[in-house]
């Protein structure tokens, strides 16, 4: 189940709707569900504790060795372009 879900892009129309689909994939389904959707910002927070990070969310974030984010980097939502196709999942549980 998902707890929460977050996306960067240049339409806050679509960011929404990209949230909501990932809420229903949940953690399951949280990397099929970014590549389809060519998602490179995205993060899933499931019941489990455990934060999804697609590799661009993850270059955003700070603080994330501590458990916390402390910050997100701002800058264009372009940036967050997923490259060759490829959403590797990143899995952080939240006390790293």
């Amino acid at each position: 189940m998902s707890a929460a879900a977050s996306v960067i892009l240049d339409d806050p129309t679509l960011a929404d709707m990209a949230s909501t689909a990932l809420m229903v994939a949940g953690p399951e389904g949280f990397r099929q569900a970014t590549g389809r959707m060519g998602l490179g910002c995205a993060l899933l927070l499931g019941h489990d504790g455990i934060l999804r990070l697609t590799p661009g969310m993850k270059t955003r974030l700070h603080g994330i060795r501590t458990g916390l984010i402390q910050a997100v980097s701002p800058g264009p939502a372009r940036r967050c372009r997923i490259q060759d196709g490829q959403v590797p999942e990143a899995v952080l549980p939240p006390n790293l």
